[in-house]
């Protein structure tokens, strides 16, 4: 059995060291909420979801993420609270997970035929789809101010 790897900058990352890399990240980033002085919290749900997830917020205070119904779809909400819900048209599900400055929003998508893929929206809400040739699975994590955006890969090496 081959060992699956990730990709992120480049850099090849066991399966099991990513995920105690992101734990670890995950625990020191919630030590700093958690002694934050004067926070707020605002809660709100997805109409109709089963699951609303969160991934990222802008400094305008738009927030993107991801609402589980029959099947995954992203959703931005903007910082009056006004919901808009999107799917990459065409697509079988889609996952948003980061917003930029400017309002771009990046995420991965299944298409019909079971393969996933990257996805930016635009602020004016058009859909550019992309993956990393060759590679049955890409999974965008982050765009800057700038559009740059970082994220995964699977490499064809894992059969």
């Amino acid at each position: 059995m081959k060992q699956l790897t990730f990709r992120r900058f480049g850099t090849v990352i066991p399966r099991g060291k990513a995920l105690a890399l992101c734990l670890a990240l995950c625990a020191l980033e919630l030590g700093f909420a958690w002694s934050a002085h004067g926070a707020t919290f605002t809660t709100f749900d997805v109409p109709g979801a089963w699951w609303t997830m969160p991934s990222s917020i802008n400094p305008a205070g738009a927030i993107t993420g991801s609402y589980l119904s029959d099947v995954w779809h992203g959703f931005l909400r903007a910082p009056d609270g006004a919901l808009t819900t999107f799917d990459v048209p065409g697509s079988t599900s889609t996952s948003a997970g980061s917003i930029n400055p400017a309002g771009a929003i990046i995420g991965g998508y299944n298409d019909v035929s079971g393969g996933f893929h990257g996805f930016l929206r635009a602020p004016d809400g058009a859909f550019t789809t992309f993956a990393v040739p060759g590679a049955p699975w890409t999974l965008p994590s982050s765009i800057n101010p700038a559009g740059a955006i970082a994220g995964y890969y699977m490499s064809e090496s894992y059969h």
